[in-house]
């Protein structure tokens, strides 16, 4: 598990977002305008198109949705839990410290992920929390 876990974390961390449209379009105006102005080419529109498609998905990422299955569920959760507790547990206990007689009666946590900020709001404000509402999006 624990290796599976460093596989993960490694990945998660070298993604990048994935490219606009309108940018990938740009990047295949601006190829396709560096091959034209090379006069050794002598281009067919078809050779071209190839020749633009195979440099854009040699240069751009190619993002991948991940699809989670049970068992890479309970990966990520080993992977992401621990350090996404500790970094809104040590805001949570700065906002407590700073002003103690703030007691949240809601909690809003969009893009709640393994549930942490839950987690680490009860475990600071405990009982003056009487409603959550956490929001994440699902392929689902």
């Amino acid at each position: 598990m624990e290796n599976q876990v460093q596989t993960l974390t490694s990945y998660l961390w070298s993604r990048h977002l994935p490219v606009e449209p309108e940018e990938l379009q740009r990047r295949a105006r601006h190829l396709e305008k560096k091959f034209l102005e090379n006069p050794d080419l002598s281009q067919t529109e078809e050779k071209l198109r190839g020749a633009v498609l195979h440099a854009l998905r040699k240069t751009t990422y190619h993002w991948q949705e991940l699809s989670y299955t049970e068992g890479l569920s309970l990966v990520y959760m080993a992977a992401r839990l621990d350090g996404g507790f500790a970094a809104v547990s040590r805001a949570f206990h700065e906002i407590r410290a700073r002003n103690p007689a703030f007691q949240p009666q809601t909690l809003m946590d969009f893009g709640s992920g393994t549930g942490s900020v839950t987690w680490a709001a009860h475990s600071i404000w405990g009982q003056s929390l009487r409603e959550y509402m956490c929001v994440d999006r699902s392929a689902a």
